[in-house]
């Protein structure tokens, strides 16, 4: 444990002085990135002079410029820091209407068992906007898991140990590297769909030509 902390200041710094140093760091990266927004919340204590950090909030501006493109479903999630401050990191993901991480079933395993549990003999009696996406007007546009928020928080597992800057800049570094390679794949293709996408439909349809139709006259 002493030599995980000798090795994380030597390559990030101390806690102490990458927080002094954060609100700087996140000037500096909105400078660069114009669009990109911040702020922090601080707690007042005794002196007028003193206050306490509470949160800070900050998105880059790829990520606003993007969201026109994604469904307006944001999924909210929220996994525990392991510095020695502790804390939550709280994300706020959205997807794209080409993410297949969409649950069809109308009615979960989970959900069956969570009525047996609570002993609901009938689906009537609750509302069917609540667990249906027939019945729901379409708000949460075919989502209904927290699939996307899970899988940011799987990437960022091993990144809770690091301190505040480091988390944001470890953050910033990935998503280049996202938004990068989404680039180049959107420029080099060649179809109406993203290739991935597009060879998905390849299968289907390959597979939909062993398929066998039966006419008959009733």
């Amino acid at each position: 444990m002493v030599c995980s902390k000798i090795c994380h200041e030597r390559v990030f710094g101390s806690w102490d002085t990458t927080f002094n140093i954060f609100p700087k760091y996140l000037q500096a990266v909105q400078d660069l990135n114009p669009g990109t927004l911040y702020e922090f919340l601080h707690h007042r204590i005794s002196s007028p002079l003193n206050y306490v950090f509470k949160f800070v909030f900050w998105c880059f501006s790829p990520c606003i410029n993007g969201f026109s493109y994604c469904r307006p479903v944001i999924s909210v999630d929220g996994t525990h820091l392991r510095g020695p401050y502790k804390g939550v990191l709280s994300t706020f993901v959205a997807t794209t209407i080409y993410s297949s991480s969409v649950l069809f079933t109308p009615l979960s395993s989970k959900f069956q068992q969570d009525l047996q549990k609570h002993r609901i003999k009938k689906l009537d009696v609750l509302n069917p906007e609540k667990w249906t996406l027939l019945h729901d007007d379409g708000h949460r546009h075919g989502i209904m898991t927290t699939n996307i928020s899970e899988a940011l928080n799987s990437v960022l597992k091993k990144a809770r140990v690091l301190s505040l800057k480091a988390l944001v800049e470890l953050i910033f570094n990935k998503l280049v590297k996202y938004f990068h390679q989404h680039r180049e794949e959107a420029e080099n293709c060649v179809h109406p769909f993203l290739t991935r996408i597009f060879d998905k439909f390849l299968r289907i349809e390959m597979k939909s030509r062993e398929h066998k139709v039966t006419t008959y006259n009733p």
